[in-house]
């Protein structure tokens, strides 16, 4: 018999609760209709004071279950940026935090964004922009420059790296934004360039760069001329180091057409030089090749170069010889200038005066044993061959 009473306390309590729930359903369909009419952000003091103690508690909850202990000040989004409604995160009240209460579905915020505590993890959107729009473009075998990417929109300093794609190649780019270099391969290059914010923001922009080929013609072998153009048989010749401008080095030397003097040689560096043997005119072409990789590599106009190769002038003294005599011993040493020695003398017409001999060293001995006049012609040759010759008239006496 006692449930009766507590039947009356129950029925007592949920005709109250029922009286609450309409009342309260009243109160928001007034509040609707007073909308038109009120600042939105009346709407929002309200319905946050409704909700702050279950989103408080339900966020709380979700902090420990995530191991995030921070106070509230340090979970605040910083001041100022834009509320991105794609950012999800679960709220107190078991509501996204995209149903903004507020009226506000999406939007920007003054100093506080519309309910710190429930997108603490939501960061703020910050748009990094790089510049500038676009690169020149470039030519193999040239340099590229010094290109300076940079960035706005984020906190300084930026990081820069390459995020997809290709850098034409023998360019570089650094963390600091420099793209520089010298290309190697034509082509068209497309790529993406990042920039990374000191907050860990990012942006990237793409860029596509051309490359053109070199012209060939551009390949120029210097110097113009030999230098000597001219030498004397014998001569060692300074060693000339032919030069190409333009192109990729290292670069390869050919001889392409005419002869190279005897005695001389040209390295595949471009280095000529070498003692020259042979007297003569003597004219060659040459071809230089860089080092571009496919579709290369490319080959210079060809250049000639003309080296004249001359006898030195021998001359043999003395200029004349005796008199001698008769009965009387005879001696006298030939000496030469010009040529490179050693010299080797000979008899090449006249004849000798009865008594005397003459040897290949240039030396006169004898004792004349006839008087007369004696004509001898002498000639005096050098290890390469150049020779001078001398006439005597020897008159020997009684």
């Amino acid at each position: 018999m006692r449930a009766v009473p507590n039947l009356k306390v129950c029925l007592a309590f949920a005709s109250l609760l029922f009286a609450l729930i309409a009342a309260s359903l009243g109160c928001s369909s007034a509040a609707r209709d007073r909308s038109d009419q009120a600042d939105p952000s009346d709407n929002v003091s309200a319905l946050d004071s409704r909700y702050a103690g279950a989103r408080e508690e339900g966020a709380s909850v979700a902090r420990k279950q995530r191991g995030d202990e921070r106070p509230r000040d340090e979970r605040r989004r910083p001041s100022g940026g834009t509320w991105d409604r794609r950012d999800r995160c679960e709220r107190g009240d078991g509501k996204d935090c995209d149903e903004d209460t507020s009226g506000r579905d999406a939007g920007s915020w003054g100093t506080t964004p519309p309910d710190p505590d429930a997108c603490e993890d939501d960061p703020t959107v910050v748009t990094i922009q790089l510049a500038p729009a676009s690169l020149p473009a470039g030519t193999v075998g040239t340099s590229y420059g010094t290109h300076t990417i940079t960035a706005a929109g984020g906190t300084a300093p930026y990081t820069f790296s390459l995020a997809s794609g290709t850098l034409p190649p023998g360019a570089s780019l650094t963390s600091a934004g420099i793209l520089s270099g010298t290309p190697t391969t034509a082509g068209t290059y497309t790529f993406v360039i990042a920039a990374t914010d000191a907050m860990g923001a990012s942006g990237s922009r793409s860029y596509s760069v051309q490359i053109s080929p070199r012209d060939p013609a551009t390949l120029t072998i210097s110097p113009d001329a030999l230098n000597p153009s001219t030498v004397i048989v014998g001569t060692t010749l300074p060693q000339e180091q032919f030069t190409v401008s333009g192109g990729v080095g290292p670069y390869r030397f050919a001889l392409v057409a005419g002869t190279l003097p005897p005695g001389t040689a040209l390295s595949s560096g471009g280095s000529f030089g070498g003692t020259a043997v042979t007297p003569g005119v003597f004219t060659f072409t040459l071809v230089a090749t860089d080092s571009s990789p496919l579709p290369g590599p490319l080959s210079s106009a060809p250049k000639s170069f003309t080296l004249s190769v001359v006898r030195p002038t021998i001359t043999i003294a003395p200029a004349t010889l005796g008199p001698m005599k008769v009965g009387v011993l005879f001696e006298a040493q030939l000496a030469t200038t010009g040529g490179f020695g050693p010299h080797t003398y000979s008899l090449v017409a006249g004849s000798l005066p009865p008594g005397i001999a003459f040897s290949s060293t240039g030396r006169w001995a004898g004792t004349p044993v006839t008087s007369g006049t004696f004509t001898s012609s002498v000639r005096s040759t050098d290890r390469f061959g150049s020779t001078g010759t001398q006439t005597y008239a020897i008159v020997v006496e009684p």
